[in-house]
């Protein structure tokens, strides 16, 4: 499995390009439209799927042009109301297209251009967020990061949940590499070690 990393929008925020097949990818969050996009068509990489991780602005800015042009998009119903409002936006005093998803994230296995894509709910930076763990790989959004968690004083955020989140997540049986919403990849045997105290692991 191939997975490329293309960090993009006014955050640069970490979107991921996922596929075994180059005519069937997946997206996993679009913070912006023309960077990737450059990539794909450079690369001949057609996406089929784009996947949210939660629905801040940064993360699904580009999804409105990735629908438009033959995406599904997918996220967890508990986000759905940010996808189509773009919140912060104001703030950054930028043009925002509401999204409407084709489809709902639940916790469980979906397969998508045959690739198997477990979603795990991991609330607490938004109520709708989810983690994607596909073959040996983490997607955690802005759930973890390197030595790092998400923000959960925004809209949606909740630190109680967060915790119970990074449990989850370090529950996994094995290692994962792990990629985050915002920085450098990371391992979770790493992340799990570094959070154990604080998480009374």
């Amino acid at each position: 499995m191939n997975v490329i990393c293309v960090p993009s929008g006014p955050l640069q925020a970490n979107s991921y390009i996922v596929y075994e097949n180059k005519d069937e990818a997946i997206i996993i969050d679009a913070g912006g439209y023309n960077e990737i996009a450059k990539f794909l068509e450079k690369n001949a990489i057609t996406p089929k799927y784009l996947l949210l991780t939660h629905g801040h602005f940064d993360h699904c800015l580009g999804a409105k042009d990735f629908q438009e042009n033959g995406c599904k998009v997918y996220v967890s119903r508990k986000d759905v109301e940010q996808i189509k409002k773009g919140l912060f936006t104001e703030s950054y005093d930028m043009l925002y297209r509401p999204v409407e998803a084709d489809g709902y994230l639940s916790e469980g296995r979906m397969v998508l251009s045959g690739v198997t894509v477990e979603v795990i709910d991991t609330p607490g930076h938004t109520e709708g967020g989810v983690s994607f763990l596909v073959d040996d790989c983490l997607f955690t959004g802005d759930t973890l990061f390197h030595n790092n968690i998400g923000r959960t004083d925004l809209f949606g955020g909740d630190l109680k949940k967060i915790k119970e989140s990074l449990k989850k997540l370090f529950s996994l049986e094995g290692d994962y590499r792990v990629y985050p919403g915002h920085g450098e990849p990371t391992i979770l045997s790493e992340e799990r070690a570094f959070f154990a105290k604080w998480l009374k692991l």
